[in-house]
């Protein structure tokens, strides 16, 4: 009461946005943390099976069981090999895919270096070797793949197969028609070549189908 018998009214007291809600705001950077969390580890458990994540090592010159799974219109399969990475070369003289000479000037760009290997491989006529694929691999983990648009010569897109031979492929339709029959002898060698920057040194060799599975075949002086 106020002097007079008037009643006094008092406003409410609206107190700020902020003050309000300060709690809620203080929890807010963990939910967030927490959502991140949860959704890298979702993501990464999508993408984890085309990561490298298993991997064979083996040494250069050693005849290596090569073992990975692929899917094609057919269903999964299997494919087993075996697989021997040699005569790993720097400034080798450029061949074609059937190991013929190149003759010629300025056929490397400039500050590149040429590599060479020898892949041996073992493996039934009928398994599926197509999309195989190889790289040089240094110390840091940098890889130089084989590619063959910075080859003009080579004309080889199979690194892992002979160039004269029918060679069995994957299944692409459900309806597809049997191939060719597999000419691919059990055994057999094949020269690759791959270019790298010029300061580039390799410490392995890598060779791959479908990740996650992958070979690593260490040179003999790696890490000396």
């Amino acid at each position: 009461m106020t002097e007079g018998g008037a009643t006094a009214v008092h406003a409410p007291v609206h107190r700020g946005w902020w003050r309000r809600n300060r709690w809620a705001l203080l929890a807010l950077p963990v939910v967030l943390v927490v959502v991140a969390l949860s959704g890298a580890g979702r993501i990464a458990t999508f993408w984890w099976p085309l990561e490298m994540t298993d991997g064979i090592e083996t040494q250069v010159g050693e005849m290596t069981r090569f073992t990975d799974d692929y899917v094609d219109a057919g269903g999964e399969h299997e494919r087993t090999l075996r697989i021997a990475v040699r005569d790993v070369v720097p400034d080798a003289d450029p061949v074609t895919s059937r190991g013929e000479p190149v003759l010629g000037e300025g056929l490397l760009p400039e500050g590149t270096r040429l590599w060479q290997l020898q892949i041996d491989v073992e493996a039934d006529p009928e398994t599926v070797l197509s999309g195989c694929r190889i790289a040089l691999v240094d110390a840091d983990g940098r890889l130089a793949e084989r590619d063959t648009t910075l080859l003009v010569w080579d004309a080889g897109w199979d690194a892992c197969q002979p160039v004269d031979t029918a060679n069995p492929s994957a299944q692409l339709f459900v309806d597809e028609g049997e191939h060719e029959r597999s000419t691919r002898p059990p055994a057999y060698s094949r020269t690759v070549q791959l270019l790298a920057a010029g300061d580039f040194e390799p410490i392995a060799v890598r060779v791959w189908w479908e990740p996650p599975t992958y070979l690593t075949a260490r040179l003999p002086d790696a890490g000396r």
